[in-house]
């Protein structure tokens, strides 16, 4: 389980029921494949990705994105499916990670057609509110990251996004430094001191980090 973040995030979420499938259009020529590999990771019929609404990252009702979602109960099993499934369709037309829809309890993996990690941050609008950073802001600050680091998205939520890196930063002093302003509940209400952040970034070639969302 990951370990930053400004507030607790739930291990295990409740689960929707699913309703009747809506068919997703095939968005690129290896669609069919790539579809049959996401049924794998789920006993529930694929979902159709809710659309999100830019001001607020709430999933839109009855609105869609091009995308699909394979449901899975729980936050670890549903990181280490996304990350499985990730390495399945490199070199795709695709990006797979982990969905959490937060209120409407939709969790698991989910797929949209997009050429770069960043676009899954795009389409989620992660934001962290309560810093007074709205999705720009996230993304510039990962776009930034992907430009020093190489950066895979885990997974992501309107108020949280789990990273991987390609490398470690050389000056882990400063980039802990750069964190702890970026997020400072990463050690506030996360690993307890500096010295604990950075070891846990070397170890876990990441960072993790979560914000309250705005009210609606």
């Amino acid at each position: 389980m990951s370990i930053f973040s400004f507030f607790s995030r739930g291990k295990n979420k409740k689960e929707a029921t699913p309703e009747k499938p809506v068919p997703a259009p095939e968005i690129a020529p290896d669609f069919k494949s790539v579809i049959a590999k996401l049924a794998k990771y789920s006993k529930k019929p694929l979902q159709r990705l809710p659309a999100i609404d830019p001001e607020d990252s709430f999933a839109i009702e009855g609105e869609f994105h091009e995308g699909y979602l394979a449901l899975i109960p729980d936050q670890d099993t549903a990181t280490a499916a996304a990350l499985e499934f990730k390495a399945e369709i490199k070199g795709s037309a695709y990006r797979a990670f982990v969905f959490d829809g937060n209120e409407d309890g939709l969790l698991g993996v989910g797929l949209i057609k997009a050429d770069s990690e960043l676009d899954i941050l795009r389409y989620r609008c992660t934001n962290a509110y309560n810093y007074d950073l709205g999705p720009e802001e996230v993304l510039a600050k990962i776009e930034d990251l992907d430009k020093r680091l190489g950066v895979t998205v885990v997974g992501c939520a309107m108020d949280w996004v789990e990273l991987r890196f390609d490398k470690l930063p050389e000056d882990m002093d400063a980039f802990a430094d750069e964190i702890y302003e970026f997020c400072p509940d990463s050690v506030d209400q996360g690993v307890g001191d500096i010295a604990s952040l950075k070891e846990a970034i070397t170890d876990m070639q990441g960072i993790f980090l979560c914000g309250s969302s705005r009210s609606a």
